[in-house]
């Protein structure tokens, strides 16, 4: 007897541990590297939803934390430096005051996550240092972790989930932030800035 296609998908996403979730991500992912405009919509709109799609790979990147807690931190701070570029790409149309009030939710967002990554980053080049001898690669790495534990460092995932939380009304704010009127020559400039 055959499985019906929608419990055999079901059941083959269970098998797969997963594995969707990821494919999800890495699409998202190219998407979110770059900076697409639909040349049928107008610019304004193309910009908003540039910015919807980074911030939206920003908090998908941060639901993955329990599976790759620093892959999920490392894609996440990316995400939002993208986020805080395009921010201030059209800061000369969305006006002063728009610009820095989102600026200032982005850095706020990221700003928590800062030294969980560089913590991250340092016990990575302690595991690959070749001069040291195996006692004191151990010795560096114990002291790292007992710093994290001495700053009372919440897990990744509560920093995550509490940044990613933060992102999710800025694409909003930038969308009204922006004029309805908005030429590509003024896109332009402000590339070339």
């Amino acid at each position: 007897m055959s499985t019906p296609p929608e419990q055999a998908t079901t059941e083959q996403t269970k098998q797969r541990g997963g594995k969707s979730v990821e494919r999800e991500l890495k699409s998202s992912a190219a998407d979110a590297k770059k900076l697409l405009l639909d040349p049928n919509a107008p610019l304004a709109e193309g910009l908003a939803r540039a910015l919807e799609r980074i911030l939206g790979y920003a908090v998908a990147s941060a639901r993955r934390v329990e599976v790759e807690p620093k892959k999920a931190v490392h894609e996440f701070r990316k995400s939002i430096r993208r986020a805080r570029a395009l921010v201030k790409l059209s800061g000369s149309f969305v006006g002063k005051r728009a610009r820095k009030e989102l600026d200032a939710v982005l850095k706020r967002a990221v700003t928590p996550t800062s030294l969980l990554r560089d913590i991250d980053v340092l016990l990575g080049h302690v595991a690959q240092l070749k001069s040291a001898s195996p006692e004191m690669r151990d010795g560096l790495g114990a002291k790292l972790c007992a710093e994290r534990e001495a700053r009372n460092l919440p897990p990744a995932g509560v920093v995550l989930g509490t940044s990613s939380a933060a992102v999710a009304s800025p694409g909003e704010r930038f969308a009204a932030a922006l004029p309805e009127e908005l030429a590509n020559k003024t896109l332009n400039k402000a590339l070339r800035r």
